[in-house]
């Protein structure tokens, strides 16, 4: 498929385009890097139905899958690669009813279907797939969105390796006492002797909006509950050191993209970086990802007040989370990034989608420095 939009920046002081293959309105949400092909894997959405696809290493698409399950409002939303080879794919399917289902897929280093498994909500509900991650135990972790009751809810489940339903865990009423308005949008692991799983986002509670985060083992048994900061906020990745077993946090910060990182109490943050965007501006968070060095590759885009819209790219420093870089990316029409995916060279890929119009996939990708 040839390219009908080029967009690339090499973040080494030069610059360079890449062709990019193109489906028209496809947006891509999430993508990961095979470890195997380094190829990129991405997920999204095409005209309301599932959408995924694998690019070379220029950019151009080796193939794709759309997928229209029952005619709805289908989206996916996460992706990860996984230990024993191939990778996952997590969203949302609409049932023939017309009830949104959380639907996980994994599939092969040929992009074949493995298992599909559709989990189902407590009845009266509808479960939406945000967040999905690997487990120490090679299974799969997936969480979202709760619709159906007073307030919107948080979910997780953990799958095991074959796709079979392990667990799953309503907020609202599983744990109502310290969970209840928590809303899942990253997921952490710790292994080994500690199994633990942290999934962070957004909590309301009392009236108060602000991002949060919960400590649980791998049997699903709710430990700790804790928040990251006052004021409006979400957590959109989640990273554990698997040595001090601190934990590093992405939040969306009101107008602001933040990092924190934090000791396994969740009280004062051991260290911060504030991504700010020009007075008159905001920034949108699209998504981190660690890289080789024990790194974090960020995307973000900055929206200013006429409606242009920049991607970036920024780079912490493993440890102490310092900035080595932050650049706005080459572009010619407004462009978001949603996702991002770190590679074994240090850099990684930004996703997401161009207005050019109509919306159009969209990736760049960032060498290391």
């Amino acid at each position: 498929m040839r390219s009908e939009l080029v967009a690339a920046l090499l973040l080494c002081g030069c610059s360079t385009e890449l062709e990019i293959g193109i489906e028209h309105r496809v947006v891509v949400t999430a993508a990961v890097v095979d470890p195997g092909s380094g190829e990129l894997l991405e997920a999204g959405h095409q005209l309301g139905d599932l959408w995924y696809g694998r690019a070379r290493a220029d950019g151009t698409l080796v193939r794709s899958q759309r997928l229209d399950v029952a005619g709805g409002d289908d989206a996916l939303s996460a992706a990860v690669a996984l230990p024993s080879g191939g990778w996952a794919v997590a969203g949302w399917a609409t049932t023939a009813a017309g009830a949104r289902q959380a639907w996980v897929r994994a599939l092969d280093a040929e992009d074949r279907e493995v298992w599909t498994t559709a989990l189902d909500a407590p009845a009266g509900r509808e479960w939406s797939a945000l967040t999905l991650a690997a487990d120490p135990e090679q299974g799969l972790l997936v969480g979202g969105l709760e619709l159906g009751g007073a307030a919107e809810e948080g979910w997780l489940a953990r799958l095991g390796a074959d796709g079979a339903l392990r667990w799953r865990r309503s907020f609202a009423t599983d744990f109502a006492a310290m969970a209840s308005g928590f809303r899942p949008h990253s997921i952490g692991t710790l292994g080994q002797s500690y199994r633990r799983v942290f999934p962070a986002g957004r909590r309301t509670r009392q009236g108060l909006t602000f991002p949060g985060v919960l400590d649980l083992t791998l049997d699903g048994d709710l430990f700790n509950s804790g928040s990251l900061g006052t004021g409006d906020g979400t957590a959109v990745a989640t990273f554990v050191d698997p040595q001090s077993t601190d934990l590093t946090f992405c939040l969306q910060r009101e107008g602001d993209v933040v990092v924190r990182s934090f000791s396994r109490l969740f009280d004062a943050p051991l260290h911060e970086q504030v991504l700010s965007p020009p007075a008159g501006a905001s920034a949108q968070a699209g998504g981190c990802a660690l890289t080789s060095d024990g790194g974090v590759l960020l995307a973000y885009t900055v929206i200013s007040s006429d409606g242009r819209r920049v991607p970036h790219a920024a780079v912490l420093e493993a440890g102490a989370r310092s900035l080595r870089f932050d650049r706005a990316l080459e572009v010619t029409v407004p462009t978001t990034a949603l996702g991002v995916a770190a590679d074994s060279s240090g850099g990684g890929w930004l996703v997401g989608w161009a207005d050019a119009p109509p919306s159009r996939r969209w990736a760049a990708k960032i060498a290391p420095p």
